[in-house]
């Protein structure tokens, strides 16, 4: 088998992972909190995503980001 055949990443229900645009994360549970975790993902298959880098496999993360998010503390708008 090749290196590339040995490699196996994390794959985590791709609802957990939130783009930024450049940046994706996902929530890290770190005791009673949930904490923003920048990861590297690679491919997708149907409704799961592979974690190349950034959480381990005994990292505990929720399975839908969005839920976490205050959508208003990134959207700003100009009151004309």
């Amino acid at each position: 088998k090749s290196d590339e055949q040995e490699k196996k990443g994390l794959f985590v229900p791709a609802s957990a992972i939130v783009s930024l645009g450049l940046n994706n994360i996902v929530f890290v549970k770190q005791g009673r909190l949930f904490k923003s975790q920048k990861v590297q993902t690679g491919v997708r298959s149907g409704e799961w995503t592979e974690i190349i880098s950034g959480i381990s496999k005994n990292d505990t993360i929720t399975q839908n980001g969005q839920m976490l998010m205050d959508s208003e503390s990134f959207i700003k708008t100009e009151n004309k």
